[in-house]
């Protein structure tokens, strides 16, 4: 601050810019006029948003990557078969992880997001179907569809 009685200052204050001007903060006068802040579930509510949009973003940022590798065509043509699957359909999913041994040679990232498309396919078609979502077996009994994709992806190269 300069002292307006001194010249020299007022002199010097006269060359150098404005001070900024102080933010005015908007002071709420009634609830109507408040911000509105969500709380409790309405905030739980926009976390779980804007997590899965979070989600999608990370796997759609995946897919394009991996289907713009060595081995996007073949990823195509699975995820083309998973479109189509139902619980008459895992015998031909399985036949076509069998006859095709691409995935072997792919790397881990391609592996891990294939298994993450079965994966999800497989419980789409079990929600479809009203069926659980998840149906892993228990010890003795039969692996089920992911658990043989799960085998064969993870099988040393």
């Amino acid at each position: 601050m300069t002292n307006p009685s001194n010249p020299y200052e007022r002199f010097g204050a006269s060359f150098l810019p404005p001070p900024p001007a102080r933010p005015r903060s908007h002071i709420a006068q009634s609830e109507k006029d408040a911000p509105m802040v969500p709380r409790g579930a309405a905030k739980a509510l926009q976390e779980d948003a804007a997590q899965l949009r979070r989600y999608r973003a990370f796997w759609k940022q995946e897919m394009k990557r991996v289907l713009a590798g060595p081995h996007g065509d073949e990823v195509w043509t699975v995820m083309h078969t998973l479109e189509k699957l139902s619980p008459q359909s895992v015998d031909p999913l399985l036949k076509a992880m069998d006859d095709v041994d691409w995935f072997r040679n792919a790397n881990d990232h391609t592996r891990f997001v294939l298994l993450g498309l079965i994966d999800d396919a497989i419980i789409r078609m079990r929600i479809r179907y009203a069926l659980a979502p998840f149906d892993d077996s228990l010890p003795g009994e039969e692996p089920t569809v992911f658990e043989i994709c799960r085998t064969e992806l993870n099988r040393e190269r």
